[in-house]
């Protein structure tokens, strides 16, 4: 199963996110409800691997953390592109995100 770790985002940024995305053309966007921030892509992983990974992340837990939008681009092949967001953690939280 390919995965990744990920993050939820806010309901306040995905409503931001959905004005700005939806008004794009010719583009087929995911459901809103599954907008999300990728930490890191883990590629394929057996269903045993999944459960273990997702027993450990269900116990983690940090304080919220502020993020700055650096830029927006596209990655993949065309069919489907991919829309991405860097962005950047505010310094004075950086280490209690890389706890995770």
């Amino acid at each position: 199963m390919r995965t990744f770790l990920g993050i939820s985002i806010p309901e306040e940024v995905k409503e931001q996110l959905t004005s700005i995305c939806y008004g794009l053309p010719d583009v087929r966007w995911v459901l809103r409800e599954n907008f999300h921030i990728t930490l890191v892509f883990l590629g394929d992983q057996s269903n045993e691997q999944v459960d273990t990974l997702s027993e450990f992340c269900s116990q983690i837990s940090f304080p919220e953390f502020d993020l700055n939008l650096q830029s927006v681009g596209t990655f993949g092949k065309k069919n489907p592109l991919r829309f991405f967001l860097q962005l950047s953690i505010f310094p004075q939280n950086f280490y209690n995100f890389k706890k995770l």
